[in-house]
């Protein structure tokens, strides 16, 4: 609960804030925090707190255990970092390194034959071991390549032998792809191969088609969703509504009757899928005459010289031994889900890209499975659009004319569509039977009715449905359907979040369309009616979405209104109790704090004022969350330009804070920080310099003195000051903050790049410029030069960095440098070091090339007329040939950046003429 809260308070991207926060938190707790697969050192250090001093930080090959065994009663906590980089965190001393090795070619053939259902008997003597130790290799000795071959096995034929096809035509894949990654040194294809061939032994080509297109759909509609990322699951009767629509688009000319159950159970056989473990209650019912596999199927495949052991004796098997007997009466989960393996989830989105109608690959040379191929096309040929083109055309004959090409079959709009009709039960399913039990099951679901709730919003949104999208944001019985499923709170955070995403998506489309990106009739002319203006016409109400008008402003706001009425309506109905006033408060803050993001003002004054009279009227006028209210209102009343109004908000915050001794709180070190920028902005600094002085006084209680937030909270003081023109008071602070960063800085070695050295050369630039305008040339020169070497070793470690490259921050940082090699020249002139001034802007002259920005080339050619100054006064005949070279060349410059007809780019022209008729008289 105490990390959920300090999630709660960090509500902007200060992501070293909330690394000092939850190390205050951690650093004496008994925790173990694990980092999976993490490839930048960077990425580990968020999580090694500087709270204690002596943490042990380690890193390994693959798996990472971090241990300080010397100061453990200091510092509890531990990490487990799994990497593939050795020495990710190199010259931590309490580093524990541990090499993981892959697997044994014992294990990966334990591993093959499992997920084919079978054990090993014999041990490496077995006749099957040999013969698996090909495939093992084949795969890459990738435990995802096995499991699915072994499912392949399974699928194929349930009492398999090693005679068996889909036996022999793994093994011949397996030795194609060893030759493969003999010639390209790699795997990569690998786990693609095999999972293609998984498809590939289903014999009826419909129902082949229908698996490669179910699980491209599946992969493609539910890649970002949450269920699926934390492991809730997508439940079976919205899987099975979504390849109920798959399946009406497909011939039924097939010798199978293909269903979405079937589909379902053959993809999690294949494995492919697999069910959610959390929260799902499995049971399992025999028919009559119907019994588990006895212990004579298993010697009778002993008999067939397979050196295999019967079935596994587990629950899984007897299920799979039931469904593959087509005895799928046997078998009846209740509220199943199912998630998709990340790394499977990626072979279906490559196969979504593939131009064929049923995401079949092309064959080559490392292709074992050429006639199955072939065959498949052929059948492809007779259709002449894709799959994906006919269900739309179906479901949505009354919005679409579009006709899509194969080609076009990937589209993410299009697959959500079809999501769309499933949850709507639009789909036109006379070409697909399901019997009573199954549109139960797809119907009468707790799961499924929380899932149409939370999700259908965001699907009408990605198939770019808008119009749509914003009749149900504003559907009264869907807000209701939303509050009685997800609860007032999470509700109200799923409507909020939709909202912004239609707004988000018109405004995306908008620029599109002007640019002309994206064809015209795309997108509406009437959606695009985007106003942002506060309006006192809210009793008003828009008219619901109708043909193609969507005024977005106004649909926010009156469904921020019909939210709030369905919530005012729900606690009413349950009771008067100050728990529900509370949650309605809590409603009210959620849905102005969205009214402000969509700069819709006048409401979002309005919903935190509600709020903090619910807060008040049954918390009281001194507690915690009377005060955040009163923060908030007066963050909106600063947005809406009532900088007074707000600091009286702010002030009466302030002092129940105070009042409830939670000074300390970064809730109410915001609010004293805001505070303090508005009383800059009235022009009180006595009480804005005692509010700065607070803050950081008060985070380096929180903190400590040498910590990241205080640094950054002097720096930003520092900022301000400056930018109103208080300069001594600025470098004051920059240099109290200077001395902070360096404290906390940490570097191993002289060489060493330390964490906070950029911030450091940041600084330095800025006392530099501070020290310029003070008249202090001597001081600026020497925190100039400081500038230019940080910033020298900060480029060539970007450059160090190979791949990974941040091409944007090395840009950045070779701007500052050629800017502050400019300013370093121009110090040295008004000392009148003309030697110096004149090496600073050669060296300016080498740093920029034809790839600089604009700014750089900009610099450069002022530094070409300041060489010619610099060597015209010298006034030998040498000096003043390169003075004219020089100035030859700022002229070209000055006529590129700025054109001929500028009046810089003349004065250079009338000084070079001159300069050329003197030298030549």
């Amino acid at each position: 609960s105490v990390v959920l809260e300090s999630k709660r308070k960090f509500k902007s991207n200060d992501l070293e804030g909330m690394k000092e926060d939850l190390g205050r938190l951690l650093h004496k707790k008994n925790v173990l925090i694990c980092l999976d697969d993490v490839w930048r050192p960077a990425d580990a250090q968020r999580f090694i707190f500087d709270t204690c001093h002596d943490d042990s930080v380690s890193s390994s090959t693959t798996t990472t255990s971090i241990n300080n065994k010397k100061n453990a009663a200091q510092c509890p906590y531990r990490f487990l970092i799994t990497t593939r980089t050795p020495g990710l965190l190199e010259g931590a001393e309490q580093a524990n390194e541990v090499f993981v090795r892959i697997f044994s070619e014992h294990e990966a053939v334990k591993l093959l034959l499992y997920s084919a259902g079978r054990r090993l008997h014999g041990g490496k003597t077995a006749p099957a071991f040999n013969q698996a130790r090909v495939i093992v290799k084949g795969c890459g000795n990738s435990p995802l390549a096995l499991r699915l071959a072994g499912g392949m096995l399974r699928t194929s034929n349930r009492n398999w032998t090693l005679s068996s096809p889909a036996w022999v035509s793994l093994i011949d894949q397996c030795k194609a792809s060893l030759e493969e990654a003999s010639k390209i040194r790699s795997f990569v294809n690998s786990v693609g191969r095999i999972a293609d061939m998984s498809f590939i032994v289903v014999p009826d080509l419909v129902l082949r088609a229908s698996l490669r297109r179910c699980f491209v759909t599946f992969a493609m509609v539910f890649r970002d969703n949450d269920w699926l990322l934390t492991g809730k699951g997508i439940p079976r009767g919205i899987v099975g509504r979504l390849f109920l629509n798959v399946i009406s688009g497909i011939s039924t000319e097939s010798n199978i009757a293909v269903s979405p159950d079937i589909i379902i159970d053959m993809l999690e056989h294949m494995n492919f899928f697999c069910r959610a473990r959390h929260g799902t209650t499995f049971q399992s019912y025999k028919s009559e005459g119907q019994s588990s596999v006895s212990s004579q199927s298993g010697k009778s495949l002993m008999n067939g010289s397979i050196s295999l052991e019967e079935d596994l004796p587990d629950d899984e098997m007897e299920a799979d031994e039931a469904l593959f007997a087509g005895r799928a009466d046997a078998l009846h989960v209740e509220h199943t889900s199912y998630l998709m393996h990340e790394s499977i989830k990626h072979i279906a989105e490559e196969m979504a890209t593939r131009p064929s109608s049923s995401f079949g690959p092309k064959s080559d040379e490392f292709t074992s499975f050429d006639a199955e191929l072939e065959e498949e096309e052929q059948r492809e040929t007779k259709s002449q659009t894709g799959w994906l083109s006919n269900v739309a055309k179906s479901i949505f004959s009354s919005h679409r004319e579009e006709n899509l090409t194969s080609g076009e079959a990937s589209s993410d709009r299009k697959f959500h569509e079809l999501m769309v009709c499933a949850l709507r039960n639009d789909a036109n399913s006379n070409d697909v039977t399901l019997d009573k039990k199954d549109c139960a099951e797809f119907s009468k679901c707790e799961k499924v009715e929380r899932y149409i709730s939370s999700y259908l919003p965001s699907h009408l949104i990605r198939a770019q449905m808008l119009k749509d999208a914003g009749a149900l944001l504003l559907d009264f019985e869907f807000i209701k359907s939303r509050i009685r499923w997800l609860g007032n709170i999470e509700a109200v955070k799923r409507h909020m979040s939709d909202l912004v995403d239609v707004r988000r998506q018109v405004q995306k489309m908008t620029r599109s369309s002007s640019s002309g990106d994206e064809r015209t009739d795309a997108i509406p002319k009437d959606i695009l009616k985007i106003e942002s203006r506060d309006s006192d016409t809210i009793d008003n109400p828009p008219q619901e979405p109708n043909g193609n008008d969507l005024d977005i402003a106004r649909t926010q706001r009156e469904a921020c209104r019909r939210l709030i009425d369905a919530i005012h309506r729900d606690e009413s109905q349950l009771s008067s109790k100050a728990g529900n006033s509370i949650n309605i408060a809590f409603c009210l803050t959620l849905v102005g704090e969205f009214l402000l993001k969509a700069r819709i003002t006048s409401d979002a004054v309005s919903r935190f004022e509600e709020a903090l009279d619910f807060f008040r009227k049954h918390l009281g006028n001194h507690h915690v969350e009377v005060a955040r209210g009163l923060n908030a209102l007066g963050k909106a009343y600063v947005k809406a330009g009532e900088p007074r109004l707000a600091l009286l908000k702010l002030t009466e915050a302030y002092k129940i804070y105070s009042h409830c001794d939670s000074l300390k709180q970064h809730d109410a070190i915001s609010n004293t920080l805001l505070m303090a920028s508005l009383l800059v902005e009235i022009g009180d600094w006595d009480n804005a310099a005692a509010r700065f002085d607070e803050v950081i006084a008060t985070k380096q209680q929180v903190y400590g003195p040498n910590s990241y937030t205080v640094a950054k909270a002097m720096n930003d003081y520092a900022i301000l000051l400056a930018k109103h023109s208080r300069m001594s008071e600025s470098l004051r602070q920059y240099e109290v903050a200077r001395g902070v960063y360096t404290k906390i800085d940490n570097q191993g070695s002289k060489d060493e790049i330390g964490k906070f050295s950029f911030d450091i050369t940041l600084i330095d630039l800025n006392i530099a410029s501070i020290k310029s305008k003070l008249g202090n040339y001597h001081g600026a020169l020497k925190s100039y030069e400081k500038g230019v070497e940080g910033l020298r070793s900060h480029i060539a470690k970007e450059k160090t960095a190979g791949e990974s490259i941040d091409t944007n921050r090395l840009a950045a940082q070779k701007r500052h440098l050629v800017s502050a090699i400019g300013r370093i020249g121009s110090m040295r002139m008004k000392l009148k070091d003309n030697t110096g001034a004149l090496k600073a802007y050669l060296t300016l002259i080498k740093e920029v090339d034809k790839k600089s920005p604009t700014p750089s080339q900009n610099e450069k050619a002022r530094a070409h007329v300041k060489c010619a100054t610099i060597f015209r006064q010298a006034g030998t005949s040498e000096n003043n040939a390169l003075a004219r070279s020089h100035l030859t060349q700022a002229l070209q410059m000055y006529t590129i950046l700025h054109g001929a007809s500028h009046k810089d780019t003349k004065a250079i022209g009338a000084s070079l003429r001159q300069w050329e008729k003197i030298d030549n008289s």
